[in-house]
């Protein structure tokens, strides 16, 4: 009895001309949108990061396929490539570059070469590279700075959460957070005292929008601009804030950090008992040296030094009182 002959092969049992690096090929093309917007936020920076990553990647697994497999046929381009890319767009744009290069070790030698190379691995070398990274590096993986690169500005930006700051710095550095009041904080309460103050399950953006417009309205807070950039911003711990907490462009400082120094820098060279105080001051810390005043008597006169200064800033002691109570030791 005739019987028709089947021949029985593995899969895949449909086949194109589709190749591996033209999938590559076409991944590397569609990333391209997201990496134009990231040089183009981040400037120079993010095109270190991206060619350091993509570099190392491509070099990595060419050496490992040619010197410790002896095969080349393993050493795919085009993959190694998206490698590459993925992993420095997960970095933060202040990555140092050793660090991008260790990432680029550990995908490509620990994840993807050491199962026996491209459509081996178990896991994604990207995504594990950065987890590991994060895992060695959490604070230079955790910082994250504002946009600065070739287009000036921008509407918003995210970040990293609170709780991962917090994580890193640490609990006796939670002052260093710079909206930790955004997510712990009394609303009208005493600003020493931080704490969840409630919590809200919503489902629309509605919702929440309407939970924190009550909330404003209830603590009777307003709207002020920020002395520093101009910008509007709504205090949260202190009525009286005048800095708002927003990072200032091409820095990692605040507006509130920054707006304090400003501030003091400006009353001591416009304020002039301010300027008297510092003379009288530079003054007496020179008896010590000399022995003509000792360190008791340097801290008495320091102290009332400042409360008469502190005074006359206010108005309730004359400059020329103020200078004249200054000079009475001056020849003793």
């Amino acid at each position: 009895m005739n019987m028709d002959k089947h021949l029985v092969s593995p899969n895949p049992h449909i086949h194109s001309a589709v190749s591996t690096d033209s999938l590559m090929r076409d991944v590397i093309i569609a990333l391209l949108p997201a990496i134009v917007v990231s040089v183009l936020f981040y400037g120079w920076a993010e095109l270190l990061v991206l060619a350091v990553s993509a570099g190392s990647c491509v070099l990595f697994e060419w050496a490992i396929a040619k010197f410790l497999f002896k095969n080349t046929d393993l050493f795919c381009c085009p993959a190694a490539l998206v490698t590459g890319l993925l992993l420095a767009m997960n970095l933060p744009v202040s990555t140092p570059w050793w660090i991008v290069v260790i990432g680029a070790l550990f995908a490509i030698g620990v994840v993807k070469m050491s199962f026996g190379g491209l459509g081996q691995n178990v896991f994604n070398p990207a995504i594990a590279a950065r987890v590991f990274l994060l895992v060695s590096f959490p604070q230079q993986m955790t910082h994250w700075t504002a946009p600065a690169g070739f287009i000036p500005s921008v509407d918003a930006f995210s970040g990293a959460t609170l709780l991962g700051q917090l994580h890193v710095l640490g609990a006796l550095e939670a002052d260093k957070l710079v909206s930790l009041q955004t997510l712990f904080y009394n609303i009208g309460g005493e600003a020493n005292k931080m704490f969840v103050a409630e919590v809200l399950n919503t489902e629309s953006m509605d919702e929440l929008f309407s939970f924190w417009m009550s909330k404003y309205l209830k603590a009777q807070m307003k709207a002020r601009p920020c002395k520093y950039c101009g910008r509007l911003f709504v205090p949260f711990l202190r009525q009286d804030s005048e800095y708002c907490d927003r990072l200032i462009e091409g820095s990692s400082k605040t507006c509130k950090e920054l707006g304090a120094v400003k501030l003091y820098e400006r009353r001591k060279v416009e304020e002039p008992a301010v300027k008297e105080y510092k003379r009288a001051y530079k003054t007496h810390f020179a008896r010590i040296a000399y022995g003509r005043m000792t360190e008791e008597d340097f801290r008495a006169w320091s102290e009332k030094a400042r409360q008469l200064r502190d005074e006359c800033r206010d108005g309730r002691l004359s400059l020329v009182e103020f200078i004249a109570w200054l000079d009475s030791d001056k020849l003793r």
